[in-house]
C-alpha cells in the first residue's frame, strides 16, 4: 500500500517530469531467480531459518481441517 501511495505522490509532484515504465518480462524472470538463491541462501545460516524456508517450500500432503 505504502508503494502505491509513493507513486501516485510521484506522478503528481513531477507530473510531465517523470515516466514510469514497467521492468521486461526477462528481467523480472532473472530477479525471480535471483530472489529465491538468496533466500535460499539466507535460510541456510541457522537452523530456524532453515524450518521457516522448509515450511515454505515443501509442499503440504496432507492436510486435515476439524471444526
Amino acid at each position: 500500500m505504502k508503494n502505491a501511495i509513493a507513486l501516485e505522490r510521484l506522478k503528481i509532484q513531477f507530473k510531465g517530469k517523470v515516466e514510469v515504465l514497467p521492468l521486461p518480462v526477462p528481467v523480472l524472470r532473472d530477479l525471480k531467480k535471483l530472489a529465491a538463491d538468496v533466500v535460499r541462501q539466507e535460510s541456510e545460516k541457522t537452523p530456524i531459518a532453515r524450518r521457516v524456508h522448509a515450511s515454505f517450500t515443501t509442499p503440504i500432503r496432507h492436510c486435515v481441517i476439524t471444526q
